[in-house]
């Protein structure tokens, strides 16, 4: 049995369906990173132009075996060495850092795990699945985390002989382009910017024993006020 002829007019739509990849790729060159904690030793500082002297944080990888970690990342042996060189663990749950409580954040992966990073990591997956991460603008953000840190208490102020120590090493770079710049010209423009670096952290150092030397006579004036008043007694009073 022959057909006759058969006209078509209403083709059928194809329905593409595209896969949704979300998370972080993981492969040899790129493998999640490990949970992870700071901690700050007192002789760890650096001076910055905006916020002054700020705290050089540690960070503290979480990778059992390593550095005290026990098997399943437990921190407490690694944390009682930190404390016995003199360093300050910066607890994620301590109720000063405001803001910045439970300053651990992670991305998932598309293997379902965790990629932990700063509360600020920025991340661009490029189509090849390679990961760029934007380091350039964790710098301000990080630097204010250094900031509060610094300002709340939870860790020692810099102390003079560690200011010290940094204040002559920078006058050493300052004497050593100055030296270069008489047969270098085009030193001059450096040396003159470690020369404003030295009064900036010189000047940086002023303003915060102020401020350090206003808190402490505030503190003690609230405690005075506080303070029971105590009478004698006299007899036949």
């Amino acid at each position: 049995m022959s057909g006759g002829t058969i006209h078509l007019s209403t083709p059928q739509r194809e329905e593409n369906v595209i896969k949704q990849v979300t998370g972080l790729p993981e492969n040899n060159k790129q493998r999640a990173a490990l949970k992870f904690v700071y901690v700050h030793y007192p002789q760890s500082w650096h001076f910055n132009a905006e916020h002054g002297f700020l705290p050089s944080l540690k960070k503290m990888i979480a990778k059992p075996g390593v550095n005290g970690v026990g098997p399943k990342g437990e921190l407490t042996s690694m944390l009682a060495s930190v404390r016995s060189k003199g360093g300050t663990f910066i607890d994620p749950k301590d109720h000063r850092l405001g803001e910045y409580k439970d300053y651990v954040h992670y991305y998932p992966t598309q293997a379902g795990g965790k990629w932990y990073v700063d509360f600020c990591q920025k991340a661009t997956v490029l189509p090849t699945g390679q990961i760029v991460w934007n380091t350039r603008d964790t710098l301000e953000p990080m630097a204010e985390f250094a900031a509060h840190i610094r300002d709340s208490g939870i860790i020692e102020p810099l102390m003079y002989e560690f200011y010290l120590g940094m204040v002559e090493a920078q006058k050493v770079k300052v004497s050593r382009l100055q030296g270069r710049a008489d047969r270098n010209p085009s030193v001059t423009t450096k040396a003159k910017q470690a020369e404003a670096k030295l009064d900036a952290m010189q000047a940086s150092w002023e303003k915060n024993n102020k401020r350090l030397t206003a808190k402490t006579k505030a503190k003690a004036k609230t405690a005075k006020a506080k303070a029971p008043v105590l009478e004698r007694c006299v007899d036949g009073e």
